[in-house]
């Protein structure tokens, strides 16, 4: 790797806004209505930045940002986020848990699931597996994790 020198590091502009007195403003008691840390932001918005972890966050990624502060693992613990992130990240509409998925209790398990099981849905060829080799398809069904198994019937 080449050397850098410091003149070789992008320097950033002074901050465009500064205090008309040497008293520091705390931009917190601004009283127009505009978040001003991550805390305040609405849990939607909290959902569309934890999906900028990628296309389906991993969830121990989000665990870890959980793990910054208490605040934030209490935000990360509401039902909404894990429905929003499901939404995005699995690409689910509206579903009722109690119906849709019957042994699950939150969202944050159906997301557990999904990021488990969704990724194996598929046909899957079995070689070994009778003369002429099968095929398994696992997929979801009735919020179940079902695998058919596909093989040639000899005729009798």
């Amino acid at each position: 790797l080449p050397s850098m020198s410091s003149s070789d590091v992008p320097q950033l502009d002074a901050p465009a806004v500064v205090a008309a007195s040497d008293t520091p403003v705390d931009v917190a008691d601004a009283d127009d209505g505009v978040p001003t840390t991550l805390l305040d932001l609405s849990t939607d918005s909290i959902a569309i930045i934890l999906s900028h972890l990628g296309r389906r966050p991993l969830l121990a990624d989000v665990v870890r940002v959980a793990a910054v502060c208490t605040e934030l693992r209490a935000m990360l613990a509401e039902e909404i986020i894990w429905q929003t992130l499901c939404k995005s990240a699995w690409s689910i509409a509206d579903i009722d848990l109690s119906s849709d998925w019957p042994r699950l209790s939150s969202f944050r398990l159906l997301y557990a699931v999904l990021e488990t099981w969704a990724p194996r849905q598929g046909f899957h060829h079995l070689i070994d597996a009778y003369p002429w080799g099968a095929l398994l398809l696992l997929r979801f069904r009735g919020g179940r994790f079902v695998g058919e198994l596909l093989h040639h019937a000899t005729p009798a």
